[in-house]
């Protein structure tokens, strides 16, 4: 900057070069900048990186070519390169800014994610898969806790508007739905208590909400079944045991408001039941595995006469239970007396046919349980 003060005429060409090497350089100190999971979302829309990056040192270009173009006409170059100077450093500082508040901050990137996720929002009731696929990688890499606590609570956002719009048809959640898994569930970093409950509350919402135009069961289904995911993961991850009651407790309550929501979905929920109830007697939740199996006979009784698979899964579950102790196997009588009205065979009939079912499906276990609880109570 001194030979420009010292001689007007020449052309500054160390400073243009310190601000072309900083607007060159500013994008490689924000990638450098970001965490780990942050950078692998960002490199993977490398394009749209490019073209934010490229424009500002374009723009400082042409602005040098006009200036070297227009040199002659202004005799002394004083006022010309004050001007030039003035407005590269005034890029560069609104490039910075930018690149930061855009790339930097962890809650700037998924903010942007989500606003391309919704753009077919709300003429149609559809996500866009890139971003989205973007967002569920981000929230698999980020640390348990609020890290992916602000992908969930987007995520959570999303479904609120998919499900609001007049054009849901019930099938467009699919992979929102299948990403939980991946973010709760990763081998970089398994979510917390918090983490796992976010996640449940919206497959909960996702089941609470028929859709506008059709009876679809698609994003239902896909809830109901990650739903069991999510339990036993629960059970495997999860160290404080009334977290570990509390997420299987709610897990089991969305799981009863999807029967209850649609009577098609029972046979799905009461396998979940099965599998939530068996797992839990595995790792001691016995209030969640006791909730399991009411709610099992809950289904049996808005059911009535009950037949075929849910019979054989609430009769499974139970056999789990009539194994477990003697207070336990008074607990499943006091039930099975309240439910023999309520099957469309004889209660014996019913074991059988529950164990040839658990027998045919591999529960090997089970079908053994229900051996013992058919020879106990039918001899």
């Amino acid at each position: 900057m001194n030979d420009v003060t010292v001689n007007l005429t020449n052309i500054p060409y160390d400073a243009l070069s310190t601000f072309l090497i900083f607007l060159i350089g500013v994008p490689a100190l924000v990638i450098q900048s970001m965490s780990d999971e942050v950078r692998q979302v960002v490199l993977r829309r490398w394009r749209l990186l490019l073209v934010e990056t490229s424009l500002p040192v374009i723009a400082a270009a042409i602005l040098v070519g006009v200036a070297l173009a227009a040199r002659p006409s202004w005799g002394a170059d004083e006022t010309l390169w004050i001007i030039v100077l003035a407005s590269l450093f005034l890029i560069s500082i609104i490039t910075a800014i930018y690149m930061l508040n855009r790339y930097g901050r962890k809650d700037a990137v998924s903010r942007d994610l989500e606003r391309q996720i919704t753009k077919r929002l709300p003429n149609e009731a559809r996500l866009v898969e890139e971003p989205l696929q973007a967002m569920i990688e981000l929230g698999g890499q980020s640390a348990p806790g609020e890290d992916k606590q602000l992908v969930l609570q987007a995520l959570s956002e999303l479904t609120v508007q998919v499900c609001r719009t007049p054009t849901y048809r019930g099938d467009s959640l699919e992979t929102l739905i299948a990403g939980l898994a991946d973010i709760l569930v990763s081998d970089s970093a398994t979510g917390d208590s918090k983490n796992f409950r976010t996640a449940v509350g919206i497959l909960h919402n996702i089941i609470m909400t028929p859709p506008a135009l059709t009876d679809s069961q698609v994003d239902l289904v896909h809830a109901v079944r990650t739903l069991s995911g999510l339990a036993r993961a629960t059970l495997s991850h999860i160290e404080h045991p009334l977290d570990v009651e509390q997420t299987l407790m709610n897990c089991i309550e969305a799981l009863g408001s999807a029967a209850r929501r649609d009577l098609g979905a029972t046979t799905e929920v009461s396998q979940v039941l099965l599998e939530i109830g068996i797992a839990a007697i595995e790792h001691k939740q016995t209030l969640a595995a006791i909730a399991a199996l009411n709610q099992l006979f809950v289904l049996v009784d808005a059911n009535q006469p009950a037949r075929g698979e849910l019979v054989a899964d609430a009769l499974g579950l139970a056999s789990h239970f009539w194994v477990d102790g003697e207070t336990a196997r008074k607990y499943v009588e006091e039930k099975l007396k309240q439910t023999q009205g309520e099957l469309a065979e004889n209660l014996c009939d019913a074991l059988k046919a529950a164990r040839h079912h658990c027998m045919i499906t591999t529960k090997f276990q089970t079908a053994d349980n229900l051996q013992k609880m058919t020879r106990d109570h039918c001899n």
